[in-house]
């Protein structure tokens, strides 16, 4: 049996709700939404009782909302008919294409009585996956675990929604675009370096801010630069141009690393980020003290 991991995403969810934002933040309990990025085939479960069509609707920038108003919006899986929308108190299984949307949402935009159950599944191999009923469990499918990162290979046969990635050790959960810390706000009065490398899951770059809110000392200065670590020797190594300009006074300060960006010297590199990192600042002057903080905002 081939690992679902990397495949099946379902969501699940309830519409009891007239929709009385139609092109923003839906409100509550009027749509089921779905993050579409890399599927391009999303198949619908409708099942309860209820009256009051269903519209599609999708985002490109994840704000903006647009109704799917073409007629062959949806296809229903047991007639083969198409429609602009699933008709009110229908139920069954359809069928939306969601190719180049980052969101879709199914809403009620009329009056809706009852509550309409809603299961969406889309599948990231771009291969057309739809589910009419649970599966069977049988010996064979042992109870699912609670997934995390850093989960061990799985010595028996294993089912997950959740998607994962291969470390070449353990298993990490994928992420979408976040934010961290990697350096709480501390003043440091000498150079050095962050306490323990800094992982990064599965991150293409991302934008660091460093945050001064302190500086002393006469003629104090304070540059930041960005190293990596050596699988083999564990030795750590600069990013050729990951550094920032000197620092001497308080600010906002931002390092951007992302493969194939326009590059400026001293703030935007072209660079992969890799698994493990850290920050190394160097201070000069007589006496200098820094106050500062770094965040971190990984982009896929």
């Amino acid at each position: 049996m081939g690992d679902l991991r990397q495949q099946l995403r379902i969501i699940t969810g309830a519409i009891t709700k007239q929709n009385l934002v139609p092109l923003g933040v839906a409100t509550p309990g009027s749509a089921v939404e779905f993050d579409v990025e890399d599927i391009s085939t999303l198949g619908i479960q409708v099942a309860g009782s209820y009256t009051g069509a269903l519209s599609g609707q999708a985002t490109l920038d994840g704000t903006n909302w647009v109704t799917l108003s073409a007629a062959t919006t949806f296809a229903n899986m047991a007639t083969k008919a198409t429609a602009a929308t699933i008709a009110s108190a229908a139920v069954g299984l359809f069928e939306v294409d969601v190719t180049a949307f980052k969101k879709f949402r199914l809403t009620c935009l009329a009056v809706i009585t009852g509550s309409a159950a809603i299961t969406m599944i889309g599948d990231e191999s771009n291969n057309q996956v739809l589910i009419q009923n649970s599966p069977t469990v049988d010996t064979e499918m042992p109870t699912v675990g609670t997934m995390s990162d850093s989960s061990t290979n799985p010595t028996t046969t294993h089912i997950a929604v959740l998607v994962e990635k291969f470390n070449n050790t353990t298993w990490d959960r994928e992420r979408n675009n976040y934010g961290v810390s990697v350096e709480s706000s501390s003043a440091k009065g000498s150079s050095g370096n962050s306490a323990a490398a800094i992982t990064n899951f599965n991150a293409r770059g991302a934008e660091f801010i460093f945050n001064v809110s302190a500086v002393s000392g006469t003629g104090p200065t304070l540059a930041i630069k960005l190293q990596v670590q050596d699988i083999v020797s564990g030795a750590w190594v600069d990013v050729p141009g990951a550094v920032t300009a000197s620092i001497t006074a308080t600010g906002t300060y931002r390092l951007q690393v992302y493969p194939g960006i326009t590059e400026v010297a001293n703030s935007k590199v072209s660079y992969a980020l890799p698994r493990a990192y850290r920050f190394a600042w160097t201070l000069g002057g007589t006496s200098p003290s820094f106050t500062f903080s770094i965040g971190a905002h990984y982009v896929n």
